[in-house]
């Protein structure tokens, strides 16, 4: 806690953080490529300021619990956004391997895996770098973005089949809605799904 000098000082700064984070967009300058991850991260950052000012806003009228609980999704914004910005590793998980088939398995390590190892649970656990990434000619320039940042732009959380949709607007290929849809539950279920991590040593 702290006096009321020091509590209006914290406000102050807070709601200049918000509004910084609200700026990012509008601020950020492209050289002759625009880097588009960039846009979609100071994008984010916009977003997030907005639930920032939300809260504090709430706030203001001592509406406590409600501000607490638009604290609580920016949050997990904000984890989100540490998962897009700055992880680089993925972790793989392969069930069910027995001692026999390791042993067969384990000298020959993946390329650029960089921890390769079983379980006593039977659990082979493959930790892989980030996604490198290449310039016009397919040459490695020399960055390297989060994994979660294809899955979050390739993953639909409201993809359905037919029978489960609400509203089918347009006709669709029912081929192309089966394989979107299971291409959907793929991505939740092995990237974005928290698993029980049984069988750790």
């Amino acid at each position: 806690m702290t006096d009321d000098i020091g509590q209006q000082a914290l406000r102050e700064t807070a709601h200049q953080l918000a509004d910084a984070l609200s700026t990012f967009e509008s601020v950020l300058l492209h050289a002759d490529v625009q880097n588009h991850p960039h846009s979609q991260f100071a994008a984010r950052s916009r977003s997030l300021g907005a639930y920032l000012k939300s809260a504090l806003r709430v706030a203001d009228d001592q509406a406590y619990p409600q501000s607490f609980a638009m604290l609580r999704i920016a949050l997990e914004h904000h984890v989100v956004d540490r998962l897009l910005f700055l992880a680089d590793r993925h972790e793989q998980i392969i069930d069910n391997v027995d001692a026999v088939t390791w042993r067969s398995w384990e000298p020959s390590r993946p390329p650029g895996a960089t921890s390769w190892k079983r379980t006593k649970g039977g659990k082979v656990r493959i930790v892989w770098p980030g996604v490198r990434i290449h310039d016009h000619d397919g040459n490695d320039a020399g960055q390297i973005i989060s994994i979660y940042y294809q899955w979050w732009t390739t993953y639909d959380p409201f993809a359905a089949g037919d029978r489960d949709r609400i509203a089918l607007g347009h006709p669709v290929d029912p081929d192309e809605l089966h394989r979107h849809v299971l291409l959907q539950h793929e991505i939740w279920r092995y990237a974005l799904a928290w698993r029980n991590p049984e069988g750790e040593p």
